[in-house]
């Protein structure tokens, strides 16, 4: 049991099972709080890889709100950083809420997310940060929400206000497309033995748009259209003039699903706390092209009435993939299979569950690691 002293009692952060306590980053800042970092020694780290650690930081509150300071501070110091989503987040033991905010950032040639719990009490502010390699990320995620699911505040605390999440995601920033290597007319060759390819196509007003990666050693080769999210302009979806010839290039394959996520535009986004509802395809898909047709019952009404565009996403190494709908503000919907062929589970997801998923794709695309 370690114990942080903050400004008010002492919060109890349990180290969870399968994690070990170290000394906190020196480099790091705790502003004036009692930091402590624990990291998992699971024998499933990648020896190349990034270590998951886990740093808790609890401080006397400041005038500033703390999700937003933390939005900021991480716009400030990390370089093109993408900001993935901002989510509620019920404080585990009590009624409090505070702010899930998710970050990638490319570090040489490795893409890393920076999860950060941020929550604030009459007394004491909580952050609670971790950092992973994001292509791993999928096999950390469970053991992340454990550890800070552990984390004990004291009772009886009223939660000082929070900004909303929609007011945080206004001040986001996401790194926009663009090519990483662009070629300037010069021809980059396709692979021709690939050791996996990744294809993700959207449909924007009639115009199929295509971002195709073939991935061969530590390298993908990228052909890709203009974005689909750039595309999309206003409510009837009709893609704009001039978006420009296809442009191909090279990246390091750990940079592979952010490119993919600046494609499409994935960031921060207000996500209906809804269930999913069973609709015919034919009502999603005659909504795709029709803005007009009426929202069905269960379905959140601002969700419905966003620009639309319809993404998948496939990899030649899983049978899994995704067929998306990308609702503007809203963020983004699962369109499932179901028994029945003629209806689809149209299901609401976070942004973050979105970027898990890519990294998990593009994981399982990685031939012999």
């Amino acid at each position: 049991m370690s114990q942080i002293d903050g400004g008010g009692p002492a919060a109890r952060v349990p180290v969870p099972a399968g994690w070990v306590e170290v000394e906190p980053d020196a480099a790091g800042t705790d502003r004036g709080g009692r930091t402590v970092q624990v990291v998992t020694p699971a024998d499933w780290d990648g020896p190349g890889g990034v270590r998951p650690t886990l740093s808790v930081t609890v401080t006397a509150p400041t005038s500033e709100q703390v999700a937003a300071r933390v939005l900021a501070d991480a716009q400030n110091t990390l370089e093109d950083v993408h900001v993935v989503s901002i989510d509620p987040w019920a404080v585990p033991g009590g009624t409090s809420s505070g702010r899930r905010l998710v970050f990638a950032h490319v570090d040489d040639d490795t893409t890393l997310t920076t999860l950060v719990w941020v929550t604030a009490t009459a007394v004491d502010e909580v952050v609670v940060t971790a950092r992973v390699d994001s292509v791993e990320l999928h096999l950390h995620d469970r053991a992340l929400a454990e550890a800070v699911a552990g984390i004990q505040l004291p009772a009886g605390q009223t939660a000082s206000e929070q900004p909303g999440t929609a007011e945080l995601a206004r001040r986001a920033r996401t790194v926009p497309w663009a090519e990483v290597a662009p070629t300037h007319g010069t021809h980059v060759p396709m692979v021709a033995d690939p050791e996996a390819r990744i294809l993700v196509e959207a449909s924007v007003g009639g115009r199929s748009l295509r971002f195709d990666a073939t991935l061969a050693r530590d390298q993908a080769t990228i052909a890709a259209t203009a974005s689909p999210r750039a595309s999309n302009h206003g409510a009837d979806g009709r893609a704009s003039a001039g978006d420009g010839a296809p442009s191909a290039f090279r990246i390091p394959v750990g940079r592979l699903a952010l490119a993919v996520a600046q494609w499409l535009g994935l960031g921060p986004a207000w996500t209906a706390r809804a269930e999913p509802v069973t609709v015919p395809i034919s009502l999603v898909m005659n909504r795709l092209v029709d803005p007009s047709v009426p929202a069905p019952d269960g379905i959140d009404a601002a969700t419905w009435q966003q620009p639309w565009f319809l993404w998948t996403l496939r990899s030649s190494a899983t049978d899994s993939g995704l067929v998306m709908v990308d609702a503007g503000t809203s963020g983004q919907c699962a369109v499932m299979e179901t028994e029945d062929e003629r209806a689809t589970r149209f299901a609401p997801l976070t942004s973050y569950n979105v970027w898990l998923t890519l990294n998990w794709l593009v994981s399982e695309s990685l031939v012999g690691d």
